[in-house]
């Protein structure tokens, strides 16, 4: 049985040789405690992230303080599962395999941590969403305005995803540009903002499907 270690070692010495075993890498799905679905998840690092710098060059506030950088998201295991994913995100055969792993999901979210990293990752995105009409698609992102538009736009029309660009800001200010997601402090919904009820559920989802809802533009986070 290879220990956590024996993972941690293999995966490094995969991303330092990339040509070896590459063909062995699956993608692996994960659950976070807040969602009743399963999530997929990359590395946090400016490789993955590229969303997180403003134009003067500085990390956007609600990235200074990013939540996939403390406690769980720590554990060696944890962070085993991201690296093994970043690798098999950039095979060829990662939209037949996470096409398989969905194919019995309902709700799915895209980027526990990480973000669309470059257009041919985008573009295998809308490959996976396309071939799975039966799941709800959320996928959040910082680097919406980074890659190509044409393939956004067809991201976004299909009838099952909902794109929420997130909002540099950590004051509940956004931009309505693209259908927006908003991490603030606000602490109460109004006619144009949903407030994320998790912080009011001991941070659980439980049944809420806002952030899926294409009708609801804006959704607000509690900042964590």
């Amino acid at each position: 049985m290879l220990t956590i270690p024996d993972i941690v070692g293999k995966l490094e010495s995969l991303i330092n040789n990339p040509n070896k075993g590459y063909k062995t890498m699956l993608p692996k799905l994960s659950k976070a405690s807040k969602m009743n679905c399963k999530s997929f998840s990359l590395p946090v690092n400016l490789e993955v992230c590229k969303g997180m710098i403003d134009a003067t060059g500085k990390v956007k506030p609600v990235c200074q303080s990013c939540y996939a950088k403390k406690g769980f998201y720590h554990m060696p295991i944890v962070k085993a599962v991201r690296e093994n994913n970043l690798i098999a995100s950039k095979k060829i055969d990662f939209a037949k395999q996470m096409i398989k792993l969905l194919e019995k999901q309902k709700y799915f979210r895209w980027f526990d941590s990480g973000d669309v990293y470059d257009n041919d990752f985008l573009r295998k995105i809308e490959e996976i969403c396309f071939n799975t009409p039966q799941v709800k698609h959320w996928l959040p992102t910082k680097s919406r305005e980074l890659f190509n538009q044409l393939t956004w736009a067809r991201l976004e029309a299909l009838p099952n995803v909902t794109v929420r660009y997130s909002s540099p800001s950590i004051i509940g200010t956004y931009e309505e540009k693209h259908g927006s997601t908003v991490s603030s402090v606000i602490k109460k919904s109004t006619k144009d903002l949903f407030y994320c009820p998790a912080s009011k559920q001991k941070g659980k989802c439980n049944d809420c499907r806002a952030c899926w809802n294409k009708n609801l533009k804006v959704v607000s986070y509690l900042k964590h």
